[in-house]
């Protein structure tokens, strides 16, 4: 069974003064075996960044037990 995870972020954004601004949020399959590929969305695009599978899972551990995320 394929599933996919969304992990919202909560980014600090230079040029605002609100600590907490939303920026964008940052999906990932966690069920492929090769290296993942991360895409953080914002409102004009997509930043893309590749995460080793180790590290993805890391990630999408930390988040959903520190957050209640996935």
């Amino acid at each position: 069974m394929k599933e996919n995870k969304k992990l919202f972020l909560v980014l600090q954004n230079a040029n605002s003064f609100e600590e907490n601004h939303y920026m964008g949020y940052i999906w990932a399959n966690n069920h492929d075996d090769a290296n993942k590929e991360a895409k953080i969305k914002y409102p004009d695009g997509y930043l893309v960044a590749q995460i080793q599978k180790d590290d993805l899972t890391v990630l999408l551990g930390e988040i959903s037990e520190s957050r209640g995320i996935g």
